[in-house]
């Protein structure tokens, strides 16, 4: 029975880790931390991502009822003004952008209100306020040279930014040439990317 028990002294002289020891431990746990941060941030890219994408499939639907009831698309302020829309121009796109966005809250989104009282809006951060792109926006047909052509039609259409890239999961999305797209055709599912961001367009029929 007190065959195992072991002197005082020689329990005293049981060694600590060893600074090479600790060392390699926080390295793993940094390590650990590490992965846990990349995952975690994935995981809100991929929601922020499907908040968007909903919010472009809703407002689809939105055009394409009022098209079907009205004949038309949605009249707005000007034909000539890109739209934000349901969120404030300065987190629809960057303020300093070369292109002029604006929110029509007095005749365009009345005007969508009618199908459905309560608009989509997109998930919002920093990443997505592109200077050349909304993070959700509209521009009416404004016919002419000036206009894009996507897909070989001059119409009116959505615009969305997914972060990364990524394929556009809400469509028809469109291709096409115009200034802020790029000369290389898109990759299959993607209009163009522009600072990591994928940039998403689908035409809207006009009646």
């Amino acid at each position: 029975m007190w065959a195992n028990i072991k002197p005082i002294s020689e329990r005293n002289n049981r060694r600590g880790f060893t600074i090479v020891e600790l060392l390699i431990v926080i390295v793993v746990i940094g390590i650990l931390a590490a992965i846990t941060i990349v995952a975690y941030n994935g995981v809100q890219q991929r929601a922020r991502n499907s908040a968007t994408s909903a919010a472009a499939k809703a407002y689809y639907s939105i055009f394409l009822q009022y098209v079907t009831q009205n004949s038309q698309l949605p009249p707005s302020q000007g034909s000539n003004t890109n739209w934000c829309l349901a969120h404030p121009v300065n987190q629809c796109v960057n303020a300093a952008g070369s292109v002029n966005w604006s929110r029509d809250t007095t005749v365009l989104e009345p005007a969508l209100q009618t199908i459905t009282p309560t608009l989509p809006v997109p998930a919002i951060t920093s990443a997505t306020a592109t200077t050349v792109d909304p993070n959700m926006g509209y521009i009416p047909f404004r016919g002419g040279t000036a206009s894009p052509t996507l897909d070989g039609n001059n119409s009116a259409f959505l615009i969305y930014i997914l972060e990364g890239t990524t394929s556009c999961p809400v469509g028809p999305i469109a291709s096409g040439v115009w200034p802020n797209f790029s000369s290389t055709p898109p990759a299959s599912g993607n209009t163009y990317t522009n600072n990591g961001l994928s940039v998403c367009w689908i035409p809207l029929p006009s009646k």
